[in-house]
């Protein structure tokens, strides 16, 4: 009787460790949370007709790929994010009033947010359309 009794403690052993490694590797994705847009800001950039976003530290969009596209010019660029969150893009074409959409990339998740750009002013986000 003992002897069964540690074969079926072996067996259950041995199915909550394979149970265990199966799940492993399907743990549910978190959502990203989405970067704080009123944190960051438009500023003119060194040539004529472009700006620059940047952002302070923001721990939830540390070194992760940042897209901002002008929708109203159609131009846009690509850049890396710092490991702490901050950032400031490359200079890009546009003006106050144009159409933004800043998306980032973590882990094959993706997060848009859009605003209108007011260069020195406080950011609005808002789903994008």
């Amino acid at each position: 009787m003992h002897r069964l009794v540690s074969h079926v403690r072996v067996v259950v052993g041995a199915l909550a460790l394979a149970f265990g490694l199966c799940t492993a590797c399907y743990t549910p994705s978190v959502p990203l949370p989405p970067p704080l847009i009123e944190q960051m800001s438009f500023t003119d950039g060194q040539t004529a007709g472009t700006v620059i976003l940047s952002s302070p530290a923001q721990a939830q969009i540390g070194a992760v790929r940042f897209s901002v596209f002008n929708v109203s010019k159609g131009v846009g660029v690509i850049f890396l994010s710092n490991a702490d969150g901050s950032f400031t893009s490359p200079p890009f074409v546009g003006a106050d009033g144009d159409y933004i959409d800043i998306s980032y990339d973590s882990n094959n998740e993706s997060t848009d947010r859009c605003t209108t750009l007011h260069v020195g002013g406080s950011l609005i986000g808002s789903d994008c359309h």
